[in-house]
């Protein structure tokens, strides 16, 4: 299962999306799950490499932020990559800065429910998605534990 997450650069979770298969891409993802609606001029998203939306964001008003790709030299097998510039560099570095923290949060929010720790059927996917993927990302952006909560419901 997939779902996109929005985290503010004060760490605090301000989107959640549905969950999707796991085949989706995540320009599928953001096209259909209300994200670029959340979106403000002059706000920053920070993705993959592999994210092609641009133009979307562009026209938002928005600025993409991702890590700088290495250029690849000649054509055919045996293509060598040439190195990226120091500017390149220190903008990789500050960027992997920031997204650690995103994936600490996703780490998080995965990581401590064991709910998502087994396959999912196809049919409990608009449970998970609905309920179960935003009450976990709640409790975890409200800092409760996330292991051992069963004080919770005593």
């Amino acid at each position: 299962m997939k779902w996109l997450v929005g985290i503010t650069p004060c760490g605090s979770i301000s989107f959640v999306s549905a969950g999707y298969s796991g085949s989706t891409t995540d320009d599928e993802i953001c096209k259909h799950c209300g994200f670029y609606g959340m979106l403000q001029r002059c706000d920053a998203v920070i993705a993959d490499r592999g994210f092609t939306e641009f133009a979307t964001l562009r026209d938002l008003g928005c600025e993409l932020i991702i890590p700088a790709l290495s250029q690849t030299m000649g054509k055919g097998h045996g293509t060598e990559r040439a190195g990226m510039t120091v500017d390149e560099n220190i903008r990789t570095y500050h960027i992997a800065q920031v997204r650690i923290h995103i994936e600490r949060m996703m780490r998080l929010i995965k990581g401590g429910w064991h709910c998502f720790d087994a396959l999912l059927p196809t049919q409990m996917l608009p449970l998970y998605s609905r309920y179960i993927l935003n009450i976990a990302a709640k409790l975890t952006a409200f800092g409760l534990p996330l292991q051992g909560v069963d004080y919770l419901f005593e």
